[in-house]
C-alpha cells in the first residue's frame, strides 16, 4: 500500500490497514459548514451528522498511528449565525482519546469583511472575518521511536513550534482544486514529526499536497481520495515532482 493514492472512502482504505502501521496522519478534511463544496453531508444543516463521520474517521486513524505517533488536522470554524465550532467538534472526539499537544494558528493574510445588513460600520451587529485557520496536533499514548541526533536545524525547530504561521493560501486555478492548502504547511508538519523513511497517512489527500510534500523530504505516503478527478490529478502532480528527483532544501519552505 505505501506510496499510493486509493480512490476510495477512507474508511474502506483504513479496513485494509494493520494497527499501528503509519508514523502520521495529516490531512486538511471537508469542513462542515460550507455550503456547495463538498456534498449534502458537509452543508451547514448537517453540522452533527457531518462530524459524526469525521469521528469515525479520526477512530480509525488512530488506529493505524503508531504510539507516540502524531496526527494534524488542518480545519477552520465555519458560517455565522450560528457560527459552526469544528474545531470544538474535534476536540470533544479526541477527549479521553489521545493527547491534545495544542493548535498552531495558520494566518492566511487577508480576511473577508461581509456584514449583516445595515452593520457596515455600525457597531449593531458587525460579523468578524476570519483571517485563519487550525492545525490540531494530537499524539497517540505510548512510547514513539525516536532516533539519535538532530534532523532540524535550530532555526527552523525554534520558528515553527511557535503556534502562530504566516502562509499565503494557495491559489485554486493554480492547482485545480476547489480547496488546496499550502505546501508549506505538510512539509513543516512532516519535517517537526518524522524521520525520513516514515509512512504518512493522508484520508483526504485531494490535489496530493502531503504526498507531494512527503516524495520530496524523503517519506513515504498512503493516501486515500473518493473523487476519481483529483485522485488523477495528485497522481500527476507526484509524477511531476518524482521526475524533478531532488529534496527541499529547508530554504524553501
Amino acid at each position: 500500500m505505501i506510496n499510493q493514492i486509493f480512490n476510495e472512502d477512507c474508511l474502506q482504505t483504513m479496513a485494509r490497514m494493520e494497527d499501528n502501521s503509519v508514523d502520521m496522519v495529516l490531512t486538511s478534511p471537508p469542513y462542515p459548514g460550507v455550503c456547495n463544496m463538498w456534498g449534502d453531508l458537509f452543508k451547514p444543516e448537517n453540522f452533527h451528522k457531518a462530524h459524526a463521520f469525521l469521528s469515525q474517521v479520526w477512530d480509525e486513524a488512530l488506529r493505524i498511528l503508531s504510539p507516540g505517533g502524531k496526527m494534524a488536522i488542518n480545519i477552520a470554524n465555519t458560517k455565522r449565525r450560528p457560527y459552526l465550532p469544528n474545531t470544538y467538534k474535534i476536540y470533544q472526539w479526541a477527549e479521553e482519546k489521545c493527547e491534545a499537544l495544542g493548535e498552531i494558528i495558520w494566518d492566511k493574510g487577508y480576511g473577508q469583511c461581509g456584514t449583516a445588513w445595515g452593520s457596515y460600520c455600525n457597531p449593531s451587529d458587525p460579523a468578524l472575518a476570519d483571517q485563519h485557520e487550525y492545525i490540531l496536533i494530537f499524539r497517540k499514548v505510548g512510547e514513539r521511536k525516536k532516533q539519535a541526533g538532530y534532523h532540524l536545524n535550530a532555526r527552523d525547530f525554534k520558528s515553527w513550534r511557535n503556534s502562530k504561521w504566516s502562509i499565503p493560501p494557495e491559489k485554486a486555478s493554480v492547482i485545480g482544486h476547489v480547496a488546496p492548502f499550502p505546501l508549506a504547511i505538510p512539509q513543516r508538519l512532516i519535517l517537526l514529526y518524522t524521520y525520513v523513511d516514515e509512512i504518512v497517512y493522508d484520508p483526504f489527500m485531494g490535489s496530493g499536497t502531503t504526498a507531494v510534500a512527503c516524495v520530496k523530504l524523503g517519506r513515504n505516503f498512503i493516501g486515500s481520495e473518493i473523487s476519481a478527478e483529483y485522485a488523477a490529478l495528485a497522481n500527476r502532480r507526484i509524477d511531476e515532482i518524482r521526475k524533478q528527483g531532488c529534496l527541499f532544501s529547508h530554504s524553501e519552505i
